[in-house]
């Protein structure tokens, strides 16, 4: 038997989107979120293509990603604002973590500290897509 300190602690440290849906209660700066939370916050934003679409014709990008990651530990995507480079991080991990059993995040900048966050979500087991404010540059970490 647990008692409610320890619930408390647990939903705190290891559930807080858990903390936020179903008590209302925002323990995170949300800047750090699953990317089908991201993409629906992305969404929401109307001065943006919606990256719910369906994925083609780019596994030529794909492969260069996944060479790109066997050199190095970061992978920055850069083009113009539009071009898709959001689209195109969120599906290769959403491959990448579905093929290798990780937990995948995406860092939206919100102009917050999110260190707190950090400690919250990244783990071994975790893969990072940021965005810059201008969607212009991707970071992926794995």
């Amino acid at each position: 038997m647990i008692g409610i300190s320890e619930i408390a602690n647990k939903i705190c440290n290891n559930y807080p989107i858990l903390a936020r849906e179903y008590l209302g209660i925002d323990i995170s700066t949300n800047n750090i979120m699953e990317i089908n939370d991201f993409v629906k916050a992305y969404n929401s934003n109307k001065f943006v293509s919606a990256i719910d679409k369906p994925f083609l014709f780019r596994n030529e990008e794909m492969l260069e990603i996944e060479n790109a990651f066997k050199e190095h530990d970061i992978v920055i995507l850069n083009g113009f604002a539009g071009c898709g480079k959001t689209h195109l991080a969120l599906h290769y991990i959403s491959e990448y973590t579905k093929n290798n059993n990780i937990k995948a995040y995406c860092i939206r900048d919100m102009n917050l500290p999110i260190y707190q966050d950090l400690k919250i979500y990244i783990n071994k087991n975790s893969c990072i897509a940021r965005t810059d404010i201008l969607h212009i540059t991707l970071i992926l970490l794995l």
